[in-house]
């Protein structure tokens, strides 16, 4: 419209312009032949002339201005093909622009949800390194607990006394400590060996409460300290009165407690029956020297008299009793020592096995207690929103209980799938029957509601009836147009919930407890989710009515056929009047070759329901 209007414009100004400028040339003209006519008959033929060119030339301007009407009509066209086309150009951008947006609104949604998910397998797989090095370290501290526990206990035992000490560690590796300030202690160290020993320190210690007494020291130690100055010390090598009367056994090996190897000869000796030996290397005091000089003297009078005199008879079998006693008493000893050294290594293995029992025992119930938190913390889980079912089982391969023969079907809401040929026990149905008696309000009733060989069990909400499969839900009054459901996963493939969205808004319509595996005891189940699953807000398809006070049909037992709105088909109906009526259906169970009776609520008129026969355009739900 303004381009018309344009053009029209223009066309007026383009018609004005040329009659403007015709009106001036003919103006022009005119005088032209006025000064002409002055001039005479020239002047008038040029005039004459003058006036048919106008008029020509004026029929030249009308042909022009219609030719340029034409060319706008046609330039107008044109325009608004141009615009036309240019307009689609920027509609067809406009939407691809959308398109474009909307892809990349999907690819952010989903690379949100792949960030979400690495996020959180990112988070659990810190917390299982957490709880490992959390683990290890509670291991490591306790085999270090135990170990110091054991050297300690160990550091008390007092072993049994014998004529024979025992020396770990042999002089002939070891050299004598010359830096070594008390007299009274010799110090032997590795001179080869540079390593460090963690037992120096205690060493030390050691050394400093038994020489270096401070004034805190406890009374007996002072009492020693000053005695010992005083003096009046024991030499260190007496031999206790003990053992200078005992004997040894016979032997056909000689023991030797000191090599010739390292002892001279003493030339000056002047009993020749005796050889006396000492160590040229030591200039050290032996408290002994008194005692074998004695010993000498004696052997050396006996030596003397050896040839003059002879030793009764008696006295040697008084002798040979004694030696014959004597070796029996050490026999006697050497075993008992034997035994008590046996009887304590036996015991030390013991304890030490009952420890590492007690060790293997706390690691046990850590593990359990550990794997029991973890079970628990993954079975509240949430799994992503999506639109297609995940069934951990074959549910086309189970069958579908209905119930014992003594008590019949307790939850028949529930829809129960087991396997015929499985008898294995299973924790987790002891768990999903505890879950069914909460649902059901049958926490009094002593039996299981369940088989032990359960995979599935399918709980649907008010208005809703069960599928095919387990996880499918199917709305009483038909599904409506453009809505669609969704699924989400909770726990470790343990229950799935099924929602029904319509316009937006998503109610819940019942959910699938998967018992996927035969487990013992690690099966864990949220039951604040089976709660706040049960407490949902109720699909309003189906508007709820309360019961009658009081019963408004008559009692008829016999069975009819009647159309029944909440299983949409035609059943043998029986009505009893029990406080109120109850109406029961009956049904022949193909599966069990029997005819089992089941209460409807909707026929009973607890919902006030009046739907007509569903149309064929209804979906149709499996008797299952």
């Amino acid at each position: 419209m303004n381009l018309e209007t344009t053009t029209d414009s223009l066309c007026d100004q383009l018609k004005k312009f040329f009659a403007k400028q015709m009106e001036k040339e003919r103006r022009a003209e005119i005088e032209e032949a006025a000064r002409q006519a002055a001039n005479g008959e020239a002047a008038r033929e040029a005039a004459r002339e003058a006036g048919k060119g106008s008029g020509v030339f004026e029929l030249t301007i009308v042909g022009l201005v219609m030719n340029l009407d034409n060319t706008t009509e046609s330039l107008c066209d044109q325009l608004k093909k141009f615009v036309a086309k240019q307009m689609e150009k920027e509609r067809k951008a406009e939407i691809e622009e959308a398109a474009r947006q909307a892809a990349n609104a999907i690819a952010a949604k989903e690379a949100a949800k792949a960030a979400a998910v690495r996020e959180a397998a990112s988070a659990e797989l810190a917390i299982v390194i957490g709880v490992s090095c959390l683990v290890t370290v509670i291991l490591v501290a306790l085999g270090f607990l135990f170990y110091y526990l054991w050297l300690r206990w160990k550091s008390k035992r007092a072993g049994p006394v014998t004529r024979t000490p025992k020396t770990l560690i042999s002089k002939k590796n070891v050299d004598e400590y010359y830096k070594n300030k008390i007299s009274r202690a010799k110090v032997y160290s590795y001179s080869y060996s540079v390593d460090a020993n963690s037992c120096t320190g205690k060493l030390k210690e050691i050394m400093r409460v038994l020489f270096n007494l401070t004034e805190n020291t406890p009374k007996e130690l002072a009492d020693i300290r000053a005695s010992q100055e005083n003096g009046t010390k024991t030499e260190q090598n007496d031999v206790p009165p003990s053992y200078s009367s005992r004997a040894g056994p016979v032997t056909r090996i000689p023991k030797t407690p000191i090599s010739k190897e390292n002892l001279r000869e003493d030339s000056t000796n002047e009993i020749s029956m005796a050889n006396v030996y000492y160590d040229s290397s030591s200039y050290i005091a032996n408290g002994c020297t008194q005692k074998l000089k004695k010993i000498m003297r004696v052997m050396g009078d006996i030596f003397r008299n050896h040839y003059k005199s002879t030793f009764p008879d008696y006295l040697m079998k008084a002798y040979a009793k004694e030696a014959v006693i004597n070796e029996l008493a050490y026999q006697r000893r050497l075993e008992e020592e034997e035994r008590q050294y046996t009887r304590f290594d036996w015991i030390g293995l013991m304890l030490l096995l009952l420890h590492l029992a007690v060790l293997l025992l706390i690691l046990y119930l850590l593990g359990l207690l550990i794997y029991y938190i973890w079970s628990y913390w993954k079975s509240g889980r949430r799994g992503p929103m999506t639109q297609n079912p995940i069934c951990p089982v074959n549910d086309k391969t189970l069958d579908r209980y209905r119930g014992s023969e003594e008590h019949g079907n307790m939850t028949p809401e529930a829809k129960i799938l087991y396997l015929p040929l499985d008898n294995k026990p299973n924790k987790g149905s002891t768990k999903v029957d505890a879950i069914l008696k909460m649902i059901f309000n049958l926490k009094n009733f002593k039996k299981n509601l369940v088989p032990t060989h359960t995979r599935t069990v399918s709980i649907k909400m008010e208005g809703f009836n069960h599928g095919e499969r387990c996880y499918e839900f199917v709305p009483m009054d038909g599904v409506t147009p453009g809505s669609h459901y969704s699924y989400q996963m909770y726990g470790k493939n343990k229950i799935q919930v099924t929602r029904y969205v319509v316009g937006g808004k998503s109610w819940v319509a019942g959910f699938c407890i998967y018992i996927p595996k035969n487990s013992v005891w690690n099966v864990h189940y949220n039951m604040n989710l089976v709660k706040e699953l049960m407490s949902s807000e109720f699909y309003p398809g189906i508007a709820l009515a309360p019961a009658p006070t009081a019963p408004t049909a008559p009692r008829n037992t016999e069975l009819q056929v009647k159309y029944c709105p909440k299983l949409q088909r035609e059943v043998m109906t029986m009505e009893e009047v029990e406080g109120e009526i109850v109406v029961s259906h009956q049904e022949w169970d193909k599966y069990e070759g029997r005819m089992t009776t089941e209460k409807c609520d909707v026929c009973s008129k607890k919902l006030s329901i009046r739907m007509p026969p569903p149309a064929y355009s209804a979906v149709a739900v499996s008797e299952f």
